[in-house]
């Protein structure tokens, strides 16, 4: 069996179990917002590559729909050294709280 066949079967069984799954799938958030209820994105680079740019333009547009309530955004130690996060955190209209990986 190939990899797109086994893609095949289980999207086409999830569309058979829709009712069941309400709420459970992988569903656009909006046209504009390359993230998806339901998913795992994740954001791969060398160092100094854009990858929080990215992902904070994401987050500030999801923040715009007023449909989410809170940004946990986690680094090593709990605190917010990251320069582009720092620069552009008053973008982020949804309260949002920091946390240490190690908690």
């Amino acid at each position: 069996m190939s990899l797109k066949v086994v893609n095949s079967i289980v999207s086409e069984t999830l569309k058979q179990n829709a009712n069941n799954l309400s709420g459970a799938l992988i569903e656009p958030i909006h046209d504009d917002i390359h993230i998806k209820y339901n998913s795992v994105n994740v954001i791969v680079g060398k160092q100094n590559s854009g990858k929080t740019v990215i992902a904070l333009q994401e987050i500030i547009k999801i923040g715009l729909l007023d449909t989410f309530h809170l940004l946990i955004y986690i680094t090593k130690n709990g605190d917010e050294n990251d320069r582009s996060f720092q620069s552009l955190k008053h973008l982020i209209k949804m309260p949002y709280i920091t946390v240490s990986e190690k908690m």
